[in-house]
């Protein structure tokens, strides 16, 4: 059987490993937008501070060790349409050329990708929106070049306030701008006060209750970088165009083996 992954974080890669420890004769192909599969994103925020001083050891397993399980894996290669009827999927590589990659079986891995709703003038080259690791090398190469000492983060959830105690280690001035009344606005509002006090005893300039529209204000206001954290969304066209059955706000429906209706 041919297995074909789209998608070499957490789930791609699970469901490709546990693949061929189920059946060792199953030829698996991993295809990867980027060339770092099985790298927590999660501890970016502590390779920029410094905590973690090389973000290769964010790695869970080096390529080498994945490419030992069996995996033929495909990187800087970007999946575009599924054609369910001919079991192929159609992507684009890191030169820009075609490619036809055809399946027994597929499994799309997607995940999702940054949020930035209705904010204007995101994609300036000093906005950031911390989500891959492409980013993190420009950020890391934005803050030492560009020197760096008025930051501004739109999102005061998990990322925007690791991003801010980051810039704090760094000797950067934050300013933290939440659109609702309190950060994290996921936890209980008292919990979400204690953090506050205590990202404002660090020299952290909370702002809530403050909706940033446009980036350019920021930099008016003196900011060197700005880095827009607002969530993120559901990376499921590629499904939904194929057929797949989404929801209103894109999350794909499965049943409860993971299938989708196609």
């Amino acid at each position: 059987m041919k297995l074909l992954v789209i998608g070499g974080s957490d789930a791609g890669i699970m469901a490709a490993l546990r693949a061929r420890e189920l059946d060792p004769s199953t030829e698996v192909t991993m295809m990867m937008a980027d060339a770092y599969p099985n790298l927590s994103i999660c501890g970016l925020p502590y390779a920029l501070s410094g905590e973690v001083p090389d973000w290769q050891a964010l790695r869970h397993r080096t390529i080498e060790e994945i490419a030992a399980t069996g995996l033929t894996m495909v990187s800087d290669t970007t999946a575009k349409s599924i054609d369910v009827a001919q079991h192929t999927v159609t992507a684009i590589d890191a030169n820009g050329e075609e490619q036809v990659f055809a399946y027994d079986k597929l499994v799309v891995g997607t995940g999702a990708r940054p949020k930035a709703g209705k904010i204007a003038n995101v994609d300036r080259d000093d906005v950031f929106e911390l989500h891959s690791m492409a980013t993190f090398f420009r950020l890391q190469t934005a803050i030492a070049q560009r020197h760096a000492q008025h930051v501004a983060i739109v999102g005061a959830g998990y990322i925007g306030i690791e991003m801010a105690e980051t810039f704090v280690r760094l000797g950067i001035e934050v300013a933290l701008y939440q659109r609702g009344p309190e950060v994290l606005s996921t936890v209980d509002p008292d919990m979400g006060y204690t953090v506050h006090e205590l990202l404002t005893s660090h020299g952290v300039a909370v702002h809530t209750n403050v909706a940033i529209t446009d980036t350019e204000d920021l930099f008016k206001a003196g900011h060197d970088l700005v880095l827009v954290v607002t969530g993120v969304q559901p990376n499921s066209e590629i499904l939904a165009t194929a057929g797949a059955a989404v929801d209103d706000k894109g999350r794909v429906i499965v049943d409860d083996m993971m299938q989708t209706n196609l």
